[in-house]
């Protein structure tokens, strides 16, 4: 397939060339319309007298060749005769406007094509206009009227009585001689004046057809090209192997490193899915190992996004021999370690700690590593970087902590991997997430309620373990007012109906015994509520 970019070139290229031959219509029109307006008015008035002469030859009372007038001096017979010709002459006058309005519609009709919209210029040549069933409709309509206007004079047209018939005839052949002369002179003039414009219409419309089979060639390349893409992604190197054959040699180096739609060429598609074979292959074939995407990631950024283990860690250590900089980063600031952190990538972090990375560098938003582990809710990444030292009150741009973003974004799971290292929200940032209603309390709550279970089954063993999750809400709660360890959000789902005896239970063991002290990131939890 096309990449958005290739496809908006080839369009672009295509409307240029349409507007140019919607701009030459419209330049032209102005100047040949009246032209052409004449010669189908004066063709129309031919065909009256193609048709008035061949009434006067055909009615046996004109006189003959010799000149001779009829022998008719019966006045009635004469009347007869002149109101049947003109009996006549109505009825195939009506026959022969039928005929013209018919032949129009067909000429409109012929240019409205069923596979793509016709355009047509405007009657006032103010623009180009769309040819469809409405447009139809109303050019014939207009049509209509004008004809029946020429129609309607030439209905008051009169034979006069036979005597004079062979005078009008005579005058008749005479017009229509001069007509048809002026008919060739018009038609002349108005080819010298489409000539240009047919010229260049032909070159245009030649260009277009060029640029549809470009276009299609682009196409079927596109398509072999995208396979050869998916197949690098699959490490199936046999695939890859055949479509290099069929690539000419000259060509070969920039089909490696041809990019596809999103930015992304072969190199980078094995390095994302750790096929270290086949970017071995691909380096030795000519790809560039430095060469970025769109939005400016070097391989060694793609090789972060899938955790494989030594298999990453191996990756990264080759791609570093090619020359890759561990500490580069993308138009955003974006570092490898930073899309390691996003992605969840523990085992390209601790390379790339080894390899000098820093846990204080920031990109463009001032977003540490810790920033966007947090923001991606990875729980085992934010307990790694906090356990090698990120520092948790690093704020981005915006004034944001790393376990703001966690909640911003309502994950769960890393907001309680910042609990368990005795990191929480203060007061302020609860404020801001309450009223700015980014998020409710229910991922405050699951948060502090799941660490206050498991503190409860471990510090309260006489405490019998509640039936359902609301029974034990219900003890938690309990438990944390009887100890003096409350909190100020109680977690959602508390249900005092359902969990009633389980708290009573709980309230009377805890006055029976010492409370048990609490494990340390709870009574931190403590300190931040």
């Amino acid at each position: 397939m096309l990449s958005i970019s290739a496809h908006n070139a080839w369009s672009a290229r295509a409307d240029a060339l349409t507007q140019q031959l919607a701009q030459a219509a419209i330049a032209h029109h102005p100047v040949v319309s009246p032209i052409e307006e004449l010669e189908r008015w004066l063709s129309r008035r031919s065909q009256v007298l193609h048709l008035q002469l061949a009434l006067l030859r055909d009615d046996g009372t004109v006189a003959g060749d010799d000149g001779a007038e009829p022998a008719m001096q019966d006045p009635q017979q004469a009347t007869r005769a002149q109101q049947a010709l003109r009996a006549r002459y109505r009825a195939e006058l009506a026959v022969l406007a039928a005929t013209i309005a018919a032949r129009y519609r067909e000429t409109i009709e012929a240019r409205m094509p069923d596979a793509r919209i016709a355009h047509v210029v405007a009657e006032d040549g103010s623009g180009l206009v769309r040819l469809d069933a409405d447009e139809l409709a109303r050019r014939v309509a207009r049509f209509d009227e004008r004809l029946e206007e020429e129609m309607a004079v030439h209905r008051r047209f009169s034979f006069g009585p036979p005597t004079r018939w062979a005078a009008l005839r005579d005058d008749l052949e005479h017009e229509w001689t001069a007509l048809e002369a002026m008919l060739c002179e018009l038609k002349e003039q108005r080819d010298a004046l489409n000539l240009p414009t047919v010229e260049q219409q032909a070159r245009v419309a030649q260009a277009l057809a060029q640029l549809r089979v470009e276009r299609h060639a682009t196409v079927i390349d596109a398509g072999l090209h995208q396979g050869w893409l998916q197949a690098c992604k699959e490490g199936r190197l046999d695939v890859v192997q055949a479509v290099l054959h069929t690539v000419p040699d000259g060509e070969r180096r920039a089909f490696v490193d041809r990019p596809g739609p999103d930015g992304r060429n072969a190199f980078h598609l094995a390095c994302e899915h750790h096929e270290l074979p086949l970017a071995v292959s691909l380096l030795r074939l000519g790809a560039d190992p430095h060469r970025r995407t769109e939005a400016g990631r070097l391989p060694i950024h793609l090789a972060t996004h899938q955790d494989h283990g030594e298999r990453t860690r191996t990756l990264l250590a080759w791609l570093k021999i090619q020359g890759a900089d561990p500490l580069a980063c993308d138009e955003n600031g974006h570092s490898a370690l930073n899309e390691a952190a996003y992605h969840g990538n523990r085992s390209a972090i601790g390379w790339l700690l080894e390899q000098g990375a820093s846990l204080a560098e920031r990109d463009r938003q001032q977003r540490t590593p810790l920033h966007a582990a947090a923001a991606a809710g990875h729980a085992a990444t934010v307990s790694l970087l906090l356990a090698r030292g990120a520092d948790p009150q690093a704020r981005n741009a915006a004034g944001e902590r790393p376990i703001f973003e966690a909640c911003r974004m309502g994950r769960v799971d890393a907001m309680q991997a910042f609990l368990d290292a005795g990191q929480w929200l203060d007061a302020v940032e609860r404020r801001q997430l309450q009223q700015s209603g980014m998020i409710g309390q229910t991922a405050v709550a699951l948060a502090c309620a799941a660490p206050l279970r498991v503190a409860l089954a471990q510090t309260a063993p006489a405490v019998r373990a509640p039936a359902n999750a609301a029974a034990v809400d219900a003890c938690a709660a309990t438990y944390a007012r009887t100890t003096g360890q409350g909190m100020a959000e109680q977690p959602v789902g508390t249900a005092a109906d359902a969990g009633s005896k389980a708290a009573a239970s709980a309230e009377a063991a805890s006055k029976a015994r010492p409370a048990p002290r609490l494990p340390l990131a709870l009574r931190r939890l403590r300190q931040w509520l």
